[in-house]
Order: C-alpha cells, then structure tokens, then sequence
C-alpha cells in the first residue's frame, strides 16, 4: 500500500525547545487496482537540539480506506529528524548608547557660562536577565545596570522609562503579567539603588512590538526583552 498525504501542520511551542502539533487533511491511498482519497489527520511532538534541526515523533491515521474486498483504517507511528531551511543565527542585543552635545573646544574667556547639554539612554536587557520561566532579576546581571543608575544619579532631573515584552508563546493574558512582572523587577532594584519611583515610567507590554520573527527560536528569544530608555533631557554646566 502507498499514500500521498497532504495536511497543514499547527504547532504550538511551549517552551525554546519544545512543541506539540496536529494536522489534518487528505490522503489518496493506493493498494493494488485499488486508488480512494481518505481523511487524513495526526498528532505529534517536536524537539529543537539545534539551529534549524529537530526531531519529532507523531501518530498518524489514515481514516476509510476502502475497495471492494475490505474497509479499513491505517495507523502508523513516524520518528524522525526534520530540517528548517533559512534559519539565521540570533541577532546579537542592542547595546547601550549614551550621547551628548559635545563641548565647545574653543578656549572659553576667563568668566563663567552656562551652557545647555543634552543627554539620553538607551539600553536593551534580553532573556539572560532572568532564569528561565522566571522573573526575579538575576544576581550576576545587576551590574548591567551600572551606567542607567550612574546617569540618573548624576543627573536627578534625568527620568527613565522601563518597557517589558515577551515572544508570542503561550497565553496573552500570561505573557502580559510575565513582561510586567519583569519590567517591575528592574524598576525594583533601580529604587534599591536610590532612584526615587516617582522618576521611573513602569509598564509591559506582552508579545506586542516583536522586533524579530516569532515563528523561530531565535526571533522569540530576541523578543523576550526588557527595554530600558532615559529621554533626551536638558542640564546646564557652568564653564570658565
């Protein structure tokens, strides 16, 4: 006996290396004279142990295949290794940038000037912030935090707007608590520092705003994210 088959596959990850998924549509089954197109559906479970490879193990059947002896179901069991043509590897994390207006070179005349500066901040914190499925800060990322809190300190009428996201596995409802739980986490360990809450702007947004392709373990793991920004603001120094 012999089939073509022919099904869209669903499947629904529910962590970086782990998924389930069904599929039905159509088969047409072939036995001796005899040719019959027949439903066709299965279910599975996939595994990712590297870019682009994954192993699956799925159930399949084949619904009333018929001719003019018999009547029957075919059942079988496939394990196998699948490959994803077109998978990049992971775009590396934003890094923090710090500008400033630059300073006049010209040597200034022996009296004092108030000149206005502008500075902002911007920095992006990934998935390694945190253990996985958690969302306490990590003990050994705190230092990341080091030139944020350096330039609110410097600079009290400096303000900082904290953003979580998440990729677009599992519920709605979880991965919003999930990228607000996160952003409130770091929002914590700044004020442990000494930034008073009134000057931090808190929120999450769930799987909203992806900046890379959810359909990959690599853009999901780039859009788990925790965006840290400082608003351009004006300070003034005095100069000889």
């Amino acid at each position: 006996m012999s089939a073509v088959t022919l099904a869209p596959k669903l499947s629904y990850p529910f962590n970086d290396e782990w998924a389930v998924f069904g599929k039905i549509g159509g088969a047409y089954a072939m036995y001796k004279d005899a040719k019959e197109a027949a439903l066709m559906g299965g279910v599975g479970i996939e595994y990712d142990f590297a870019t682009a490879w994954s192993g699956r193990l799925e159930y399949q059947r084949i619904n009333d295949f018929k001719d003019s002896w018999f009547e029957t179901d075919v059942d079988t069991i496939w394990l196998g290794v699948s490959y994803s043509f077109g998978k990049a590897a992971a775009a590396a994390a934003a890094a923090a940038a710090v500008t400033q207006a630059p300073a006049p070179v010209e040597e200034q005349p022996p009296v004092v000037e108030a000149v206005v500066m502008t500075k902002t901040f911007e920095q992006v914190q990934g998935q390694e912030t945190f253990a996985l499925n958690s969302t306490k800060l990590e003990e050994s990322k705190k230092s990341d935090f080091d030139p944020v809190i350096a330039l609110l300190n410097e600079h009290p009428e400096a303000t900082v707007t904290i953003v979580g996201y998440t990729d677009s596995s599992g519920p709605e409802e979880l991965n919003q608590r999930i990228s607000e739980e996160r952003a409130e986490s770091i929002a914590s360990y700044l004020e442990s520092q000494g930034i008073d809450r009134s000057r931090m702007s808190v929120s999450g947004m769930g799987e909203a705003n992806p900046i890379a392709d959810n359909s990959t373990k690599e853009g999901r793991a780039q859009n788990r994210r925790v965006e840290i920004t400082v608003p351009e603001f004006e300070y003034t120094v005095e100069e000889w």
